[in-house]
């Protein structure tokens, strides 16, 4: 029957005419009813709520993307203003600077105005990184390391390789005993940096070991069970093996550099001995040093 109050219909229920299931789901309901907590309760609400259109839900991901789009120009700015302030305390320190890339780069006849217009690439090019073309970057780095360290006619072709290196998870750069450079494509633009000196270092190790005595250098560089003709290297090296093609002051460097090729062991082997080998460190601290150079 139904019980009119106030002019609202309210269907009565008589609990004694209904059958035993529906007496149990009747009685089920009402329990969780006075069991259901207020904070239960305004949960629910605010779900419904959430249901319905609002401006926020409409005008949402408009306002996110503008606001993640500023976030990203601000870093931008950020980091863009912090490398004028690192290349400009580089040029007043340009003695200085002088010194660090002749170190870097071997390069004893670097001079200050060499120096300076290499700064000023390097800018050109580290904005590019922020700017966030990481093809471009890498591409004008290589091209600006290669020039820097004297071996831009070497016929070096950079590979782009995304994910793992001679499935080595913790290899970032790779060298071939050719000069052929590879490094991954997924690290960030200041660990790009870093490994392309690095690399390139090693190119200049193989580069004057190779002059020191190629019979010995192609020997030490053939992978296992293949034999590789020295013209092979010499095309690679763009020279023909001659110790004249090394600047006296580096002879000793290259005499290192063969007798580290010698004893060679790869991270696949032995990390430790990887790590403490003398052409590993050299390379790393040439990394490191461009890197913290300016300030990455």
């Amino acid at each position: 029957m139904s019980i009119i109050c106030n002019n609202i219909s309210f269907k009565s229920t008589n609990l004694i005419d209904t059958d035993n299931s529906q007496e149990s789901v009747i009685k089920s309901d009402l329990k969780t009813k006075l069991e259901r907590s207020p904070e239960q309760d305004c949960i629910d609400f605010i779900k419904t709520q959430n249901k319905r259109p609002t401006l926020f839900s409409l005008l949402g991901k408009p306002i996110i993307e503008s606001i993640d789009k500023k976030v990203k120009e601000a870093k931008q700015r950020k980091e863009i203003e912090a490398i004028n302030k690192t290349c400009e305390k580089l040029i007043d320190n340009l003695t200085e600077t002088q010194k660090i890339f002749q170190e870097v780069f071997m390069r004893k006849d670097l001079s200050e105005k060499e120096t300076l217009e290499m700064i000023k690439r390097y800018h050109d090019i580290e904005i590019i990184g922020i700017k966030g073309d990481k093809e471009t970057y890498i591409k004008e780095l290589f091209k600006e390391a290669k020039s820097n360290y004297g071996i831009e006619n070497l016929p070096n072709e950079i590979k782009i390789v995304y994910g793992n290196i001679r499935k080595n998870p913790k290899m970032l750069g790779y060298t071939d005993p050719f000069g052929d450079v590879q490094i991954r494509g997924d690290l960030s633009r200041k660990d790009i940096f870093n490994v392309v000196h690095h690399e390139l270092r090693h190119v200049k190790q193989n580069y004057y070991a190779f002059n020191f005595n190629s019979e010995e250098f192609v020997k030490y560089s053939q992978p296992k069970n293949m034999e590789i003709p020295e013209e092979i290297f010499e095309c690679a090296y763009d020279c023909k093996p001659d110790k004249s093609n090394i600047a006296p002051e580096y002879i000793e460097f290259a005499k290192k550099s063969l007798d580290a090729k010698k004893t060679y062991c790869s991270a696949n082997k032995n990390e430790n001995g990887y790590l403490a080998q003398w052409c590993e460190e050299d390379a790393f601290n040439t990394g490191n040093k461009m890197q913290n150079l300016f300030n990455l």
